[in-house]
């Protein structure tokens, strides 16, 4: 697939890049495998001799290059350079922050004026429907389904669908509407974060064993870089702890209920976060106290993204400015004490930078 630019801002790359070299450095087979499709040093490697090669920020560079259809880095930064001389150079550029913008008007004429800007996919490696997901705007959502959005492609992984998209953000609204028109991958944690219980049931033998679908399309686990480099293992205590953690981030209590009988943990990890610590991080109050009733622990670790590791659920609630769900945690013995791996910071230090001030207040 043949990304195209998000911005003329060649500054906006240098994450991204950065990210990707290593990414491959470490062994991340997504990232290697790009390396050798598009680094000519590494062309027609292995991903191990690859890897071996230690690749650098100029072979990430030509990955960019040529994930966006130019022969070398010299070639993408003219190109950035003519859309921002131009904006009609890539008129995707805005009409993704159209997209992200939640203007459903400008949307509208830009798909009148050229209808395969639907299709495209961003650098970001988000289609316009993925992006649709994070601010939760249905009426984008059905928007550029009505316009020919397909719903199965996956990016940037395998079984990064725009539907996984919204599970993996808890944007249960947007899930719902694409899940109306298609489920893409059909697998155990997708159905959970849906709350489909009889989609759910279907993910069993007659053995009483997890089907090989439940399995499937595992491969994509963060919406965006930065976060943990993780596998998927053909485990099935990490598949029930995966469907429980979309359960929980969507506030499907019922499917949390239903992979609790069969056998979840309840501070079960995949990717090192738990559902208690996603739970948190949307608000879902409803949810947290059903966790915490179940055993749950308080002040349990874990991560979310590239920028919550080693944090607990008062970390998140409080950074959210999650006002009664702050107020339930401290009053349940959370600790305020508490500092994560990272910047070592409390929860109120967390509270503060975000700007949460109820929360900060509470937290003082």
């Amino acid at each position: 697939m043949t990304y195209r630019a998000y911005t003329a801002d060649l500054s906006f790359y240098a994450g991204y890049i950065e990210a990707l070299a290593a990414e491959a450095r470490s062994g991340l087979p997504e990232a290697l495998r790009r390396m050798v499709a598009h680094a000519p040093r590494l062309g027609g490697m292995t991903v191990e001799a690859a890897q071996r090669a230690t690749p650098n920020v100029d072979d990430a560079r030509a990955v960019y290059a040529g994930e966006h259809g130019f022969t070398d880095w010299s070639a993408f930064k003219a190109h950035l350079a003519a859309i921002a001389a131009d904006s009609s150079v890539e008129p995707f550029c805005a009409f993704i922050r159209d997209v992200e913008g939640a203007r459903t008007d400008a949307v509208a004429a830009a798909l009148d004026a050229d209808p395969d800007l639907v299709g495209g996919i961003a650098s970001t490696a988000k289609t316009p429907l993925h992006s649709a997901g994070v601010g939760s705007n249905t009426a984008m959502a059905h928007l550029l389904l009505e316009r020919g959005a397909n719903p199965r492609t996956e990016c940037p992984l395998p079984g990064g669908t725009p539907l996984a998209h919204a599970l993996v953000w808890g944007a249960v609204e947007i899930a719902d509407v694409i899940a109306a028109v298609d489920v893409t991958p059909r697998n155990l944690r997708t159905l959970a974060g849906l709350g489909d219980i009889d989609g759910m049931e279907s993910m069993w033998n007659e053995a009483g064993h997890l089907a090989p679908e439940a399995f499937a399309g595992r491969e994509y686990y963060r919406p965006n870089y930065g976060w943990y480099p993780w596998r998927p293992a053909p485990c099935a205590s990490e598949v029930l702890s995966e469907a429980f953690i979309y359960a929980a981030t969507n506030g499907r209590i019922r499917a949390a209920e239903f992979l609790l009988r069969r056998g979840a943990a309840v501070d079960g990890q995949a990717y090192r976060t738990t559902a208690l610590i996603r739970a948190a991080w949307k608000g879902r109050l409803e949810t947290v106290d059903w966790l915490l009733a179940h055993g749950a622990a308080l002040n349990g670790r874990g991560w979310l993204g590239g920028h919550a590791k080693g944090v607990t659920a008062l970390h998140m609630a409080a950074s959210n400015d999650h006002v009664e769900m702050t107020q339930r945690l401290l009053s349940l013995g959370a600790d305020a004490t508490a500092r994560d791996a990272l910047y070592n910071g409390t929860p109120l230090g967390w509270a503060e930078f975000h700007g949460c001030e109820r929360t900060a207040a509470l937290l003082r």
